[in-house]
């Protein structure tokens, strides 16, 4: 038994999947670009060198952060919509946990190069 999600009758799954990836890599960047950019300047004369690149890192991480969530997101849904196409029901639960490690790894990274940093400075 199939599952069939936005499908006409001249589009093969394949050319759905790939819209439906265009579609979300379009409206994440719409989004990241919209909401998730800084407006305001972040560095000022008080600074010094180090808590300003420190800050200034932290807001691009951030950006970072939250791009590649929503790209992980993107590319998590289009899998399983592939799974569900396919008719494999089970092979969603693996799907969320690949992504949701994977994005675990990315947004602890920052974290462990503190901890790292503050281990070699003692």
């Amino acid at each position: 038994m199939k599952f069939n999600l936005i499908k006409k009758e001249r589009m093969n799954e394949k050319e759905i999947l790939k819209n439906i990836g265009k579609i979300v890599a379009i409206t994440g960047t719409i989004v990241l670009t919209r909401g998730g950019l800084p407006n305001t300047v972040l560095a000022s004369a008080a600074d010094t060198i180090t808590n300003g690149g420190n800050s200034v890192g932290f807001e691009v991480w951030k950006v970072v952060k939250y791009g590649s969530m929503w790209i992980l997101a993107g590319f998590a849904v289009k899998d399983i919509l592939e799974s569900l196409n396919d008719g494999d029901y089970r092979a969603i639960g693996k799907i969320m946990f690949k992504y949701g490690i994977s994005f675990a790894a990315i947004a602890s990274m920052i974290r462990y190069f503190m901890w790292i940093d503050k281990m070699t400075q003692k």
